[in-house]
């Protein structure tokens, strides 16, 4: 009972560090995801709040702003939203220690593992945005350490399974991988002492009548969303099943998303840009590059192989955990390489694994103490990198080069204007977040984009501007003012009055 509870207060007490670190270091380089998350809650239209990968996720968030308005808080809604997903991570690393030191019967062990999977570069970076990854993936752990260390007793117990199978299908409404956890769950209800049909089956039948019990709940929360948000909305939703793909190159991808969850590089976030970097870059910056990402892949890989050699000590040490772990993880790495391989964010389960498997070398080989205070340096180290490459220059609003292109735009504008930015920069959501602007977006054809802002421009009495867009070169409008903002072109636009009809 005192190990049980020296276990919880240790947990607690590195989920509250964590959540130190993260609300001390929350991003001011906010992505793109977090804004579109923001403006959506700020809405409070159903329309926007209703997403089918996470029907629930939008409306929690929403809530919880909402709790913020209550005591007084008067801002946007991005600096609370940031503040839930540092509490989800604080909560999820709290989690993993928890259930390390479960396994492996060392508060030491779990709380170095934890620490490492805090200041991992995934985590650190998704504990500090608006994504809404770290509440779910908190649920998910929470529910993974209940089903892995439940006592054997417990699992007698009619009303547990029920309740784990209700629990699992709200978890799964709140972020659908998180439904892996039903099939981990009926593996896990299995009787310890022997393999015993009749019990396997009742546990089995009992979680699946609860899962069903939750859906049925949650789903009716998802009708009434549903019907908010017009049912002719329902096939643009479904577009999400046929999102992702099967191709050769998600190993590679995937592989190297994994590598980048645990190391952070300049400019580098959770989706992969590196084409685009690699192409701008000198040989010497891609010379450093291929060092950075061969070192970090040699460390990923380390604790994959020595687990392989180790396999059978492990098995024999912590057979069922092995399973179990394994099969979660195993599931999650291949939805993640199906659906965005390239996208850290859908590696932070598989990275929970990775950690949990050094906890478990770290308790069944020879020469503990020596693998902990290994596990100690490589977690000091990544907090090292992973803060002075990414986390502290993403924490320096100065360094935003694109707030400010942002802000002098907005200082040269007013309310009613419209500004046309390019497709593909996030900048259009700077100015719509941060500086209220109406944005028209010029993709693959700018001439219809200032077509469209200026029409939109006069039914508001308002100007028609252009933000790094090659306006200048269109034939049928004409720039009647240009100017800088934080060195970008900015033109505002007129339209060129149609000659008169030849007699």
């Amino acid at each position: 009972m005192r190990n049980a509870t020296e276990n919880v207060a240790a947990a607690a007490l590195l989920g509250g560090a964590a959540l130190a670190l993260y609300a001390a270091t929350l991003s001011r380089h906010p992505s793109a995801d977090s804004l579109e998350f923001a403006l959506a809650v700020e809405s409070g239209d159903p329309r926007q709040l209703l997403n089918l990968h996470h029907p629930l996720l939008h409306p929690l968030g929403w809530g919880f702003v909402e709790v913020w308005r209550v005591l007084g808080w008067t801002g946007g809604a991005l600096l609370p939203l940031q503040l839930l997903n540092a509490l989800g991570g604080g909560v999820a690393a709290a989690f993993l220690a928890h259930l390390a030191s479960r396994l492996t019967g060392s508060a030491r062990i779990g709380c170095m593992v934890a620490a490492g999977f805090a200041v991992s570069g995934a985590m650190w970076l998704l504990s500090t945005e608006a994504e809404f990854v770290t509440p779910p993936l908190a649920v998910n752990l929470g529910l993974l350490d209940l089903l892995i260390t439940a006592a054997p007793e417990r699992w007698e117990r009619p009303a547990f399974s029920f309740g784990l199978g209700a629990a699992i299908a709200i978890a799964a409404l709140l972020y659908l991988t998180n439904g892996i956890l039903l099939p981990v769950a009926a593996l896990a209800a299995r009787s310890r002492s022997g393999f015993e049909r009749g019990i396997w089956l009742r546990r089995v039948a009992l979680l699946s009548a609860g899962a069903i019990a939750g859906l049925t709940l949650s789903g009716a929360a998802l009708i009434v969303w549903l019907h908010a948000a017009g049912a002719s909305r329902l096939p643009e939703l479904m577009v999400w099943s046929r999102y992702g793909g099967l191709d050769w190159s998600n190993l590679p991808r995937g592989a190297y998303a994994f590598i980048r969850s645990l190391l952070l590089y300049p400019g580098l976030g959770m989706n992969d840009r590196t084409t685009a970097y690699l192409n701008a870059a000198g040989p010497l910056q891609r010379t450093i590059f291929a060092a950075y990402y061969g070192l970090a892949a040699a460390l990923a890989a380390l604790p994959v192989w020595w687990a392989v050699r180790q396999r059978r000590l492990l098995l024999h040490t912590y057979g069922r955990a092995v399973v179990l772990v394994l099969v979660w993880a195993g599931a999650h790495t291949l939805f993640a390489l199906y659906w965005v391989p390239s996208d850290c964010s859908f590696w932070a389960p598989t990275l929970a694994a990775w950690w949990l498997v050094i906890a478990l070398l770290a308790a069944a080989t020879p020469h503990s103490r020596r693998t902990v205070s290994y596990g100690t340096a490589l977690a000091a180290a990544l907090l090292l990198v992973n803060a002075v490459l990414f986390v502290l220059p993403h924490h320096d609003l100065q360094r935003n080069r694109t707030y400010w292109i942002a802000h002098a735009a907005a200082q040269h504008t007013a309310p009613g204007d419209v500004i046309i930015t390019r497709s593909d920069d996030v900048l259009a959501l700077y100015l719509m977040y941060f500086e209220r602007r109406s944005v028209v977006l010029a993709d693959r054809n700018p001439t219809a984009a200032i077509e469209e802002a200026l029409a939109l421009a006069r039914r508001r009495h308002g100007r028609a501007f252009a933000v790094d867009v090659p306006a200048a070169a269109e034939n049928h409008f004409a720039i009647s003012a240009s100017w800088q903002a934080a060195g970008v072109p900015v033109w505002e636009l007129r339209a060129v009055p149609s000659p008169p009809p030849t007699q």
